[in-house]
């Protein structure tokens, strides 16, 4: 029995209706998946990077410690000059002779004694001054001078120094942070002539 095209599209009609259409599937999407090590990446770089800046900053009391050192062997006025912020250094150093001059008179200081203080902490302030008060042959190291280099904070550091030739006359300045990676000496207690 043969059969007709219209029979035949009959037949294909019926055949397509019994067949359940096909259902559209997609391609499930990929979960993103981070590598062990990758996690947090910018986090770990974030925090190196801070690491090395306080590292950093920490340092650089060491370079301008050696830095004074250098100017102080060589007497280097210009050098002091650069190195100290004076008018922080002068009242430091009215305050500490104010304060040692009342310490021999209990009655307290007249404003003669009181002005001399004032006096001789400008003299020792000013760059010629700073660099008498400590000094060392041409062939010592700026290094050999350094005694130490103590935190007292985060923005202030106590660098000691002395000559080899004598040792037992230490000079103790405080830098200050001045700026970006830059100190200044803003405080110091300076050797006695008599030691």
């Amino acid at each position: 029995m043969a059969l007709g095209s219209s029979e035949w599209d009959d037949v294909w009609a019926e055949y397509d209706a019994r067949q359940s259409p096909a259902p559209v599937t997609r391609p499930a999407a990929r979960p993103v998946e981070v590598e062990p090590g990758r996690r947090g990446g910018w986090l770990l770089g974030l925090s190196a990077l801070l690491a090395v800046l306080a590292l950093g900053a920490t340092l650089t009391p060491v370079p301008a410690a050696l830095d004074l050192a250098r100017s102080f062997r060589d007497g280097n006025a210009p050098g002091l000059a650069a190195q100290t912020d004076r008018a922080a250094l002068a009242a430091a150093l009215t305050e500490t002779l104010r304060r040692d001059a009342a310490a021999h008179h209990p009655a307290g200081l007249n404003p003669f004694l009181s002005a001399m203080a004032e006096e001789v902490a400008q003299g020792l302030a000013a760059p010629e001054g700073l660099a008498r008060t400590l000094r060392a042959a041409a062939e010592v190291a700026p290094h050999q001078l350094l005694r130490g280099v103590t935190p007292m904070g985060l923005d202030r550091w106590r660098v000691t120094l002395a000559s080899p030739e004598a040792p037992q006359r230490r000079a103790q300045f405080t830098l200050a942070m001045a700026g970006p990676m830059r100190w200044q000496v803003v405080e110091a207690a300076l050797p006695s002539a008599a030691r």
